[in-house]
């Protein structure tokens, strides 16, 4: 949807379906080969410059999301779309100080890291919640919504829920998509992609997009 407002939109996948580069995406269309080559090369460079001036060589995660973020820096992008590696809180991704932050969903994800249970986990999405975002979530379930509804409290901002009836209603999916009709203008929209849940998301990016 920000696309679609006419924004220059780059996103950061993580973890890549299929190739590395999804993670280096502009408008939906991933680097070139010529240009992830040089991206690549600079970072060595930065990396061993860094290292040589007496500092902790970056591990895996951090190269990808430093390079990430240099890339749409070059591209002069309008908007970066973030996704984190996993949880939130302490993932490498939160240097970030978002100007708005999503919580889609709360799921049995990265239990060695984040924790066996549900609230466990919702803590550590809630994590990216910053005084300076706007926060928006699709969460439902009492005990997660209720760790995610606290953090938002202590950090002092107010929480936009995104519910079906409120935000988004009567949804259609297909083997090709999925449509709902967003109640304050009426209008139905369309995400490419199946499954019910795709409506949630939908709304949650309609939300999200200034």
């Amino acid at each position: 949807s920000l696309t679609a407002a006419g924004y220059r939109v780059g996103t950061h996948v993580s973890p890549y379906l299929q190739v590395a580069t999804e993670k280096l995406q502009i408008d939906g269309r991933l680097v070139s080969a010529q240009h992830y080559e040089r991206l690549v090369d600079d970072m060595r460079q930065s990396v061993e410059a860094w290292v040589a001036a007496g500092h902790e060589r970056p591990n895996y995660g951090e190269f990808w999301v430093a390079m990430t973020l240099r890339f749409f820096a070059e591209e002069g992008v309008d908007v970066a779309v973030i996704e984190v590696g996993a949880g939130g809180r302490v993932d490498v991704t939160n240097v970030i100080e978002p100007d708005v932050v999503a919580i889609t969903s709360v799921g049995l994800d990265h239990t060695v890291t984040l924790g066996s249970t549900l609230p466990e986990i919702a803590w550590h999405k809630a994590g990216i919640i910053k005084s300076s975002s706007t926060a928006v979530t699709a969460v439902t379930d009492p005990e997660s919504l209720a760790v995610i509804e606290e953090e938002a409290r202590t950090v002092g901002v107010e929480l936009v829920h995104v519910r079906q009836g409120e935000a988004y209603s009567d949804v259609r999916t297909t083997p090709t998509g999925t449509s709902f009709v967003d109640p304050t203008s009426g209008e139905r929209l369309e995400v490419e992609l199946p499954g019910e849940f795709q409506a949630s998301n939908g709304a949650t990016a309609v939300e999200i997009t200034p």
